[in-house]
């Protein structure tokens, strides 16, 4: 009895920390974007943005040679609405980079944007938009920064012809562990800076700003959704559409039993319909269900982010956070991946402290999160395919073709081999488990998979190697440690395996 009505109160407990969690995101948005309508930030000039981040960068500086002669080993403040999916314990001293969030200057004629580090992919689009211009690299996580899409990689369906979002960024200002601020290009001084900075994770340094390429866009986006059910077949298309350029964007999804589609997307001027996927339909539902459909540009950039994919999900089957009447709840300001994530966050918490202190030991149903992005050329996407529909069978499966746009360009810590046409697969769900879901068993399975066939795993979730075959895969004999005793001669920022494996 006593037993019982100690889970009661432990289950009640949750129920009302759950309900002020969420409550309190929802006033926090309301009242964010209350006050965005009354006091609208004030309209600066070009030069006006560019003194200002001078002096903020200035007073930056400062902090951190605090942190540097008192020898202290220093890490970013993550942001709230980060889309990093690992745990972050380890070091206090914080370095808070969240007010370099401006866009400083758009280049029309040169078709170039001058962006802070911290600057959101939306606000980023938001900006560029009112000029018929895009970032070649659009991540489609709003929430994702710039300075991250750099130093973490980003992925989306353009990738096929301008490679990761790092391939268009020209220039970096970086803070380095020196303590000096260093402006980095593919042709100066500190060009190994340039080409070293992508997939390090913030142990080299932290972009304050960085210059955009663009290209032009058109008001709509025109969506085709191909059915395959096969997979020698999906990839051998997927290549051969890829290597023709007909199009804007591809990317697809494998579904289970063996559902696959690609979508093929091109920009266009006028459209007989618009879709839209925000507030009560749901995109990955669509591709499997439509042949043809219509965007906004804005919301095919988008597409992805209300459901991150299908994180609304468990198991094939939904959550509360795709109910309709929910969501219109809602509202628009909080169905964005980053709010329907802390959602998300509160609804496992819910299973995890109310659902299964109710149930049998033995029938809990413990789970591993599968968040992964992994990276093959596309002769080997078949294998890895068939391997992981037998032994991990998580499905959706995000698929996004990569090319490399500079092929005679090297960027060292991450070196994905292929020839013409690489792959990323998405895993974005959870599988049921028997073992410690902590341990990471179908992680690591996966992670030695991708080792074996000659892949590369991204490293902003979860990594379980040792250090050993860490180094091994990303740092290529001496390439990291040269890079580190170049601008982090002392050691302020943590390694590159501490950072993606230890979580610090």
């Amino acid at each position: 009895m006593f037993g019982t009505i100690g889970k009661i109160a432990h289950a009640s407990r949750y129920i009302i920390d759950c309900l002020f969690r969420a409550s309190y995101y929802s006033s926090k948005t309301l009242l964010r974007n209350t006050w965005k309508t009354i006091c609208p930030k004030k309209n600066q000039t070009v030069d006006e943005r560019i003194a200002a981040h001078t002096t903020q960068v200035h007073h930056l500086l400062a902090t951190f040679n605090q942190f540097k002669a008192a020898q202290k080993r220093v890490t970013l403040e993550r942001r709230r609405n980060s889309h990093l999916w690992r745990p972050k314990t380890g070091l206090s001293n914080r370095l808070n980079l969240h007010d370099l969030n401006q866009v400083l200057r758009i280049d029309i004629e040169n078709r170039s944007a001058h962006v802070q580090g911290t600057t959101t992919m939306f606000d980023l689009v938001e900006e560029t938009l009112k000029f018929g211009l895009i970032p070649k690299v659009v991540p489609e996580l709003r929430g994702i920064t710039v300075g991250g899409a750099i130093s973490g990689l980003a992925v989306e369906s353009s990738s096929f012809k301008y490679g990761l979002f790092h391939c268009s960024v020209t220039e970096m200002e970086v803070l380095t562990g020196e303590g000096k601020i260093r402006v980095c290009t593919k042709e100066n001084k500190n060009k190994e800076l340039f080409f070293g900075l992508p997939n390090s994770f913030g142990s080299l340094g932290y972009v304050l700003s960085a210059k955009v390429d663009l290209v032009a866009a058109k008001p709509y986006v025109q969506l085709e959704h191909r059915k395959f059910s096969d997979a020698q077949s999906y990839f051998n298309a997927l290549r051969k559409l890829c290597l023709k350029k007909e199009h804007d964007f591809i990317d697809g999804a494998i579904f289970p039993n063996d559902n696959m589609v690609i979508t093929l997307a091109k920009f266009v001027d006028t459209a007989p319909y618009e879709s839209n996927y925000r507030p009560e339909k749901i995109y990955y539902k669509s591709i499997q269900e439509r042949d043809k459909d219509y965007l906004t540009t804005s919301d095919y950039i988008w597409r992805w982010d209300t459901d991150s994919f299908w994180s609304t999900e468990i198991d094939g089957k939904p959550t509360v956070l795709q109910n309709p009447l929910f969501r219109r709840t809602l509202g628009k300001a909080l169905l964005r991946s980053d709010r329907m994530k802390r959602l998300g966050d509160i609804i496992t918490d819910l299973q995890a402290n109310i659902i299964e202190p109710f149930q049998d030991p033995k029938n809990i149903d413990r789970r591993e999160k599968l968040i992964q992005d992994i990276g093959f050329s596309i002769e080997k996407c078949e294998a890895f395919y068939e391997w992981y529909k037998r032994k991990i069978g998580v499905l959706p499966i995000f698929i996004c073709p990569i090319n490399n746009p500079q092929p005679d360009e090297c960027y060292p810590l991450w070196d994905l081999k292929y020839d013409d046409i690489a792959c990323d697969f998405g895993f974005f769900g959870s599988k049921s488990t028997s073992f410690d879901p902590t341990d990471g068993h179908y992680n690591r399975m996966i992670e030695e998979k991708t080792d074996k066939i000659g892949g590369k795993k991204s490293l902003y979730s979860q990594s379980f190697f040792d250090r050993e075959t860490f180094e091994r895969l990303y740092h290529g004999g001496n390439r990291y440690s040269r890079l580190k005793a170049t601008y982090d001669p002392q050691g302020i920022f943590p390694t590159h395996y501490e950072k993606c494996v230890q979580n610090h």
